[in-house]
């Protein structure tokens, strides 16, 4: 289950997640293993399409610490295919 929701029991939820990358798309991202990371902001289930503000890797240098992605938000959202989606993940701010 995958949550955007402006009031979910009182309180904004909007999870962050794993995106499985386009074979054709792969060579222009800097992924793990594959994927990329996004933070649902909204659903379009008329066309299963989720809108999705991408995450980018701190460091360019560095960019796993302790077998772990160092990430941050960028001001990029994106439409995205909903099956594009691998599972919600966990960000330690």
């Amino acid at each position: 289950m995958v949550r955007a929701n402006s009031n979910w029991y009182g309180q904004p939820i909007f999870d962050n997640i794993s995106i499985n990358m386009d074979s054709s798309e792969i060579e222009d991202y800097t992924t793990y293993d594959g994927l990329c990371f996004g933070k649902i902001s909204s659903f379009n289930e008329a066309f299963y399409l989720a809108l999705v503000r991408w995450y980018d890797y701190k460091y360019k240098n560095r960019l796993n610490l302790y077998d772990c992605s160092c990430i941050k938000l960028t001001s990029q959202y994106e439409f995205i295919p909903v099956d594009s989606v691998v599972k919600p993940i966990y960000i330690i701010p």
